[in-house]
């Protein structure tokens, strides 16, 4: 099974109904394990992004691995990593209208490592 989402509501599709040529759309959540079908245009789904992906229910911040405060995470436009925008160092006062990438893969460092994020 899988989620998807047709403009309205939310939606289960049976994955061995799916295309072959569809199955690049599907990200599975590592943290969940549920499938979703990707059908947005704007992100191009890559292997930095499949690598540990979250769903919006299970994303946490990358620097403080905190789940609260998510309306004011940024999402990284490469890796869809979410951070905190008081955890960023320096903070960021506001949200960047037009995207925003972070500086490295930030899987693996927490908010004490020398990389300033």
């Amino acid at each position: 099974m899988y989620l998807y989402h047709n403009g309205e509501a939310w939606k289960f599709g049976k994955v061995a109904d799916l295309k072959v040529d569809k199955f690049d759309n599907l990200l599975y959540c590592t943290t969940c394990g549920q499938h979703y079908y990707y059908t947005g245009a704007h992100v191009r789904i890559t292997a930095v992004i499949r690598a540990g992906w979250q769903c919006q229910k299970c994303k946490w911040c990358q620097i403080c691995r905190q789940t609260n405060q998510d309306d004011r995470y940024l999402l990284c436009d490469v890796c869809d990593g979410a951070f905190h925008s008081h955890c960023l160092r320096p903070q960021m006062a506001s949200i960047p209208k037009n995207g925003w990438k972070c500086k490295v893969n930030t899987s693996f460092h927490r908010k004490n490592d020398p990389v300033q994020f």
